[in-house]
């Protein structure tokens, strides 16, 4: 590989495109990650069973809803129960 690629993860990425992202504003460079980041295969991304991803969406369910306690509730509660 020649000066004009950057070496990655086994991957080469134009050396150029580099460049042109890092000299991005901050914003910008935060909005590409996002971008990039969501471009991803939700499944890919975790290897979990079908029993451990349903537990995982009735918790998110549960944090949409604001089903949830404070650590210094939970805290409290723990100290009740001794």
């Amino acid at each position: 590989m020649g000066p004009e690629t950057y070496t990655a993860y086994e991957m080469a990425i134009p050396h150029k495109l580099v460049t042109e992202v890092l000299e991005l504003p901050d914003e910008d460079r935060a909005e590409l990650v996002q971008v990039l980041l969501d471009s991803f295969d939700d499944n890919a991304a975790w290897d979990v069973s079908p029993e451990e991803r349903t537990e995982l969406d009735e918790s998110f369910a549960e944090i949409d809803r604001g089903d949830v306690i404070t650590a210094d509730e939970l805290l409290e509660q723990m100290r009740q129960i001794r």
